[in-house]
Parts: C-alpha cells; sequence; structure tokens
C-alpha cells in the first residue's frame, strides 16, 4: 500500500504564488489569500469605473455591461409626458430586457403601444436605428442604445 505524505503548514510557512496547471493543488497561506482577494476586488473596482455611462447618472448606478437578471435599467430621454424610460433586465447573457414598449404599434403590426416585451434595450450598439412606419409617417428610433442605459441593483429585506 503505498502511503501520501500530506504536505504541512510547518514545512513552508510562506510559500509563493506560482502558476500552476488547473486542479494541481497546492497550500496557500491566509496573506496570500487576502492578498489575492484584495487583488482581485481593485481590478473589478477598476472595470466598472471605467465602464462608459452617462455623465449624469445617479451615484451606485453601473453600466449595463455588469447587469444581473432583476437588475433595474433606465434611460433618460425627454418626452412631452414623461422623463425616460425603465425595463427589467431579465437575462443579462443575452441581453434581454422587458419593458413597456411603446413601438409596439410600428409597421401596422395592430398592437397597441405600451405591451410588454422582451427586447435588447440598453444593450444596443452607438449606431442602432430602426424605422418605424406609421401612418402619420416613418419615425427614426434609437433609444436603448447601451452608452445612454444606466442600471441600479436594489436589495429587498
Amino acid at each position: 500500500m503505498t502511503r501520501i505524505r500530506e504536505k504541512k503548514h510547518s514545512e513552508n510557512p510562506s510559500p509563493t504564488l506560482q502558476p500552476r496547471g488547473w486542479g494541481t493543488p497546492r497550500l496557500c497561506t491566509l496573506a496570500e489569500t487576502i492578498e489575492v482577494v484584495r487583488s482581485l476586488r481593485a481590478r473589478c473596482q477598476q472595470i466598472q469605473t471605467a465602464s462608459t455611462r452617462p455623465p449624469a447618472a445617479p451615484a451606485g448606478s453601473f453600466s449595463s455591461d455588469f447587469s444581473l437578471p432583476g437588475d433595474i435599467l433606465a434611460e433618460a430621454i425627454q418626452y412631452s409626458d414623461a422623463s425616460g424610460h425603465v425595463g427589467i433586465i431579465v437575462n443579462n447573457l443575452q441581453h434581454q430586457t422587458a419593458s413597456a414598449d411603446s413601438t409596439t404599434s410600428c409597421d401596422f403590426s395592430g398592437l397597441p403601444a405600451g405591451v410588454i416585451t422582451i427586447t435588447d434595450y440598453g444593450f444596443r450598439p452607438d449606431n442602432y436605428l430602426r424605422i418605424c412606419h406609421m401612418q402619420s409617417g416613418d419615425i427614426q428610433l434609437t433609444h436603448g442604445q447601451k452608452r445612454y442605459a444606466v442600471v441600479k441593483r436594489f436589495f429587498g429585506q
């Protein structure tokens, strides 16, 4: 019977971080673990800070790049009867937002405006343009671009 000798912490009190293959077991000190967590947290904060979002975005909001299902996505838009658009992220990996869609009556669909739809609103590229054909004439739609959308995450009690 072969006996496997386990490495004891006292044999190497301060192991160094060395790249190893996946699944290779190794001993870490508490200090190393803390160092790794701090470096990852700092990297995540840098990424989030560097993400694009509107200059007047409220505190605590972030880009749709960091959204999760259930997050609230909003875009400030000046309408005659409203000041923006809001939706709920339903699938961040497939860029899907559920919201009341005022464009459901476009292209003579027969649907009333305001039907709840799941679209890519808040994830669209900067060059997004959709032509809405209405009886009163064509309308150019450019809303829902990622650069104008902000996301906020709320936690229940």
